[in-house]
Parts: structure tokens; C-alpha cells; sequence
């Protein structure tokens, strides 16, 4: 191993390690936020499917009635639930102790028994809290492909110390799940990319890395229904690099359509496992999901807009631009609609008291954030546009294409401006700002090295 690959590793275990003790420091002053007690209420899923080795009981067919628990099944993603219930497991919880659903509209005391104790709300959080250090440790290893160490640490810390994943990730919610198995993806999907671009004639590993690189994207989906992103992302990188190959057209058709199926079949293996309420009748259940998924939208819309009609955004601009100030200026939101506040207020506060908790959302640091972020899109660009999208700017390629997928579906779904919707864009938007440091780096060696020297006359002693 050369000296440059052992700086990665040790540079990245320390990250890791730093980032860990971070993250798992003060968990049980992380604000709680109610959907918490969603999460763990349905982390029952995990005790019947994996400790009970019964999934077939949490198939649904649209001939049933639809429970709560079968709802909730259809409406949200499973991977936080599973992770949720191995974290509880592995403290020794079970389902006897664990905590009613909390009920939207119903009051504080109301929800009492909502609420999980304290160690049962711990063990939640631990395995969010680790996903959510280590998403930071990824994002090291992406900006190392993209544009070396220095890229890499600048945006792993941007995105590590940012105070969206700092509450949102510590949390037992999806949030901190989305963002590593949606990062570990793109992680995968450069590494994929790279491999096709040295291929001399298609081989059986690229089919075996195509495979796993799909059901990584559809962990990417099991985290949360927006990271259906990361498959129209490979697929589309793969064609870049595939289709420039120096081979025969037929040849590239076929390695293409091989590669293709793989990484679809990979993805739907990795949907499929975790989402046992699909096992009946997967059509009409997947039916069911956008019909709920698109009335519960409709709902939130209606009762949110009603309360605070500033918080619907009904167009593409508006969520543009929503999703701008909540990257880079909006201070870490506590909870998405102020209800509660009355139990709520006192913990927010002591947790914002913690000046590591708001460290890179001051104004003067998010603005010179929106210009790091600006030079290097601006810089990127150029350098993809002069390669014309040629192996050498490959993984720059990917960057946009996990940027770009991401924020148009962001931007033609999004109804509300709550800051948990747009986290899918921190990890690109924070590379792209490293990308920046170091282009401006660059414009100021250049400056200072253009600048005449000043000639100055020496007077030999006497």
C-alpha cells in the first residue's frame, strides 16, 4: 500500500472516530421529536420478520382492511423501522416495552403513553446516530475520487458538522439512514463507473459489481421512497462509460442491457427483502402506496396551509428556492409545524445552546458557503463541458447526475417547506462547495504568482 492509500485509511478512521464520539455525545439531548414514536412503535416489524422468522404476516392485499400498522406499512419506508428494532434488540427491549404510536392532533398528556422511556428511546437513537457519523465518513471517500484528500475532508467535515445532520440523524428517524445508504450508493455507483471505464471486454465481476451496486440503491429506497433517485442515477452513469467503450456497437448494446438487468434485478432484490407487505399481491400494494403516499400529501398541504400558508410551496421556484435556504441558511429545525412547543421549547433550546450545534449555519459561514458552492459548479461544469464527458472528469459526472436527479425530483414533488425534505441534497451540495475551496485556492495561487516581484537594491555593508 503507498503512502498516499495509508494517509486515506488513517485519515478516514480518524474522521471516523472523531465523528462517532461526536455524535454519540449528549444522544439524550438531542430534542425528541414525535415521529420518533412512529418509528420505534413500528419497529415491531423487525421482532416478526426477523426474531419470529414470520415476514409473510406483514403482507397486505388490498382485500384487507387497512390497520394503522398496515398504513404505516404502505406510507414509510422500512430500513429506519429494522434498524430502530436491532438497536432495541440488541439492548435487550422487547415489544412489551415499547411505546404506543403518537396520534397527530391529540394533546401532550393525551400521548403520554406514546412517549418511550428514556433507555428505550437511546437504543433507538444509537444506531441512527452511528449511520449518521459514518455518512460523513463516506462522503471523505467520494470527494477522494472526485478531487483528492483535501476535497475529501473539506466536504466530509462540511457535511459532518453541518447542524442538519447533527439533530436529524441523531435522531431515531429516516433522515440519518437516507443519507448513508443514499451516499453509500453513490459511493458504489463511482466505484462502478471507474471499474467500466478500465474494462478491455465485459467480464463477470462487472456483472457481480452491477448487482450489488443496485441493491445498494435499493437500500437507498428502503431508507426513504425519494432515494428511488439512485437507480436512474446508475443506470445512467453506466451508459456513459459503457457506451464510449472502443468496442463494436453490438458489444456495447449487450454489455449495456447485461448491466442494466443486473443492476435492476440487484435493486429490486433490495427492495423486496425489507418490504414484507409487498409479498402478496406487489402491484396492487405498490398502487396502494402512491394512493396514500399522494392523499397524505394532499392532507398535509390542506391542514398546514390553512395554519401557516407560507409553508406551501406550489411551485418549481419556490422549492428552488426553499431548498437554498434551507441548505445554507435556515437554522436546524427542531420540529416541522410548531405544536408542543409548550414541552418542547425548554430542550430545543438547551440543545441550540451547544455552540457545536449551530457552527456552520451562521450567516457570514452560509453565505461563504453559497459562493464555495457556486465555484465549484462553475468550475465542475467547465471541466466535464472540456472533456465532453470523457472518462477523465467520470466521477465529476456522477456528482452531477446525483445532484441533478436529486433536485428535480425534490423539485417537482416537494408540497412543504420542511427542512427534512430537502437533506437528500446536503451530501452533493457540500462536495460541490469542497470543489469550491479548492478553486478558489487555485485562483489565488495564480494571482499571487502573476504579481510583479518588486525589485529592491541591496547596499553592501561598509
Amino acid at each position: 500500500m503507498t503512502s498516499y492509500n495509508h494517509a486515506k485509511v488513517l485519515l478516514s478512521a480518524a474522521l471516523a472516530c472523531a465523528l462517532l464520539v461526536l455524535y454519540l455525545s449528549d444522544l439524550d439531548r438531542v430534542p425528541f421529536h414525535p415521529d420518533e414514536s412512529t418509528q420505534i412503535y413500528m419497529s415491531r416489524d423487525f421482532d416478526i420478520a426477523f426474531l419470529q422468522h414470520n415476514p409473510a404476516a406483514l403482507a397486505w392485499t388490498p382485500d384487507q382492511p387497512l390497520s394503522p400498522e398496515a398504513r404505516l406499512r404502505l406510507l414509510d419506508a422500512p430500513l429506519t423501522k429494522t434498524l430502530i428494532g436491532l438497536g432495541r434488540w440488541l439492548r435487550g427491549f422487547t415489544l412489551a416495552d415499547s411505546n404506543v404510536d403518537w396520534v397527530w392532533g391529540a394533546t401532550w398528556a393525551d400521548n403520554r403513553a406514546a412517549i418511550p422511556s428514556h433507555d428505550l428511546l437511546m437504543a433507538a437513537r444509537l444506531p441512527t446516530a452511528v449511520l449518521g457519523a459514518l455518512a460523513s465518513v463516506l462522503v471523505f471517500w467520494i470527494g477522494v475520487q472526485v478531487s483528492g484528500i483535501g476535497a475529501g475532508l473539506i466536504a466530509a467535515l462540511l457535511v459532518g458538522l453541518d447542524p442538519l445532520l447533527l439533530l436529524h440523524a441523531r435522531r431515531a428517524m429516516a433522515e440519518s439512514a437516507l443519507t448513508f445508504f443514499s451516499v453509500l450508493a453513490a459511493f458504489g455507483i463511482l466505484l462502478l463507473v471507474r471499474h467500466c471505464d478500465s474494462l478491455k471486454r465485459f467480464r463477470l465481476r462487472t456483472v457481480a459489481l452491477g448487482a450489488v451496486i443496485g441493491l445498494l440503491s435499493g437500500l437507498a429506497m428502503d431508507s426513504k421512497q425519494t432515494e428511488l433517485v439512485m437507480l436512474p442515477i446508475a443506470l445512467a452513469a453506466t451508459a456513459l462509460c459503457l457506451l464510449q467503450r472502443q468496442w463494436t456497437r453490438r458489444s456495447q448494446s449487450v454489455a449495456l442491457t447485461v448491466l442494466w438487468f443486473v443492476i435492476g434485478a440487484g435493486w429490486l432484490v433490495g427492495v423486496w427483502l425489507l418490504n414484507p407487505v409487498l409479498y402478496r399481491d406487489p402491484i396492487s400494494v405498490t398502487q396502494t402506496m402512491l394512493s396514500l403516499r399522494a392523499d397524505l400529501a394532499r392532507e398535509q398541504v390542506a391542514v398546514n396551509g390553512a395554519a401557516n400558508p407560507q409553508s406551501v410551496l406550489a411551485s418549481v421556484p419556490a422549492r428552488l428556492g426553499a431548498a437554498v435556504a434551507q441548505l445554507y441558511w435556515q437554522p436546524a429545525a427542531a420540529w416541522d409545524v410548531p405544536v408542543y412547543l409548550d414541552q418542547l421549547q425548554s430542550a430545543a433550546s438547551a440543545y441550540f445552546a451547544n455552540p457545536i450545534n449551530s457552527l456552520v449555519r451562521q450567516p457570514f459561514v452560509g453565505l461563504l458557503l453559497v459562493i464555495f458552492s457556486g465555484v465549484g459548479i462553475g468550475d465542475s461544469a467547465m471541466r466535464v463541458w472540456r472533456d465532453r464527458l470523457g472518462a477523465r472528469t467520470r466521477t465529476e459526472q456522477v456528482l452531477w447526475l446525483w445532484s441533478l436527479v436529486t433536485l428535480a425530483l425534490l423539485a417537482l414533488t416537494i408540497p412543504l417547506n420542511w427542512q427534512r425534505y430537502f437533506m437528500p441534497l446536503l451530501a452533493p451540495s457540500r462536495l460541490f462547495a469542497a470543489l469550491g475551496v479548492f478553486a478558489c485556492a487555485r485562483i489565488a495561487l495564480r494571482s499571487a504568482s502573476s504579481l510583479p516581484l518588486r525589485k529592491v537594491r541591496y547596499q553592501r555593508a561598509p
